[in-house]
């Protein structure tokens, strides 16, 4: 999620932003430039220009970029003294495409992998996958009192579609794990 955009001006008097990134675990700082290069194909892209609609506060966005890790610090005398200056690590977040998560749910996703509890096939699973049928192909992973597991291709009837909730609703009431491959 953006928590806030600082709008700048660059040296050549292009506008480029600074994107304040949050989500569960941490925070970030994304910086979207004017222009970004891309050394594989030798070619400046508008960066700014493309994504700037996107760069608002409290927007929910998918971030792609390149990361770049700096170390500064670190010089003391190595004798252990208190009066040591510490190592600092920055991490810079270059954006190179951002998409509406609104637009992205469920894009990209081949199917699902629905994992039964150990040794056991869950009433309350068939009317779940029912009221979710969709076009994305369904796995059921067994896992055998003797620890084999296989894996079956359900028929085309329990076919699902993307539900972000659904891998909790599976969790609580059927006991099964759900994971989305792409």
């Amino acid at each position: 999620m953006v928590t806030n955009v600082a709008f700048k001006t660059n040296q050549k008097g292009q506008p480029w932003a600074i994107l304040y990134l949050e989500d569960l675990t941490d925070k970030i700082e994304a910086l979207l430039m004017a222009m970004h290069f891309d050394p594989a194909t030798r070619k400046r892209t508008p960066t700014f220009e493309l994504f700037r609609h996107l760069a608002l506060p409290d927007a929910l966005l998918r971030v792609t970029g390149e990361l770049k890790v700096e170390t500064a610090g670190g010089s003391g005398n190595g004798n252990g003294a208190e009066d040591e200056e510490e190592e600092q690590t920055t991490i810079k977040l270059f954006v190179t495409g951002l998409e509406s998560l609104e637009d992205f749910q469920g894009k990209g996703f081949h199917g699902a992998v629905v994992k039964l509890p150990r040794g056991r096939y869950p009433d309350r699973l068939l009317p779940l996958l029912r009221m979710y049928h969709g076009s994305l192909p369904l796995q059921l992973e067994f896992q055998g009192q003797d620890g084999t597991v296989a894996r079956v291709r359900a028929g085309s009837e329990l076919n699902i579609r993307f539900d972000p909730d659904l891998s909790e609703r599976m969790a609580k009431e059927a006991g099964c794990g759900l994971s989305w491959t792409y």
